[in-house]
């Protein structure tokens, strides 16, 4: 990326989200093979285990005849709750960055649970910008391992 952070060969504005349950990684494209990392997020509870994370166990609800009773189940996990929670924060950063004019092409590379989880939490106007979607968890990677998964030009 030039000093104005515009891509190299594009003269586009590129971002790269690496991203998993816990951790967001936010990369821009410095030059045609490398990449520089902007910004990470975390969410550690979405590491938590369950019963951490929830209280008490399920309500009970009783059969209007006879004396059983059937434990009441929660739609979802806290987990999946937990991942929702921090889909929406990586996708409200990406809306804020995109009405800011930060970038203008996004590349999404996560796991494809998560991956879904993270296109039903984000923005049209962010959706628009996606040109490529790697279903990859490569959230450990060094920037330089990351950008093999990529175009050669982006």
């Amino acid at each position: 990326m030039r000093a104005d952070g515009v891509g190299f060969m594009t003269g586009k504005k590129v971002w790269i989200i690496v991203a998993s349950a816990t951790m967001a990684r936010i990369f821009a494209a410095k030059n045609p093979h490398g990449l520089m990392e902007v910004e990470v997020l975390t969410h550690p509870e979405s590491r938590t285990r369950e019963h951490d994370l929830v209280s008490d166990r399920a309500g009970r609800s009783f059969a209007s005849t006879g004396h059983t009773s059937n434990a009441m189940e929660r739609p979802h996990t806290q987990h999946e709750v937990e991942e929702g929670l921090f889909a929406l924060e990586i996708c409200r950063r990406l809306e804020a960055a995109r009405q800011q004019g930060l970038f203008s092409r996004l590349y999404l590379i996560a796991n494809p649970v998560f991956l879904g989880i993270l296109r039903e939490h984000m923005d049209k106007g962010v959706t628009s910008l996606v040109v490529g979607e790697i279903h990859k968890n490569i959230i450990s990677l060094k920037p330089e391992e990351v950008r093999k998964y990529l175009p050669d030009v982006l």
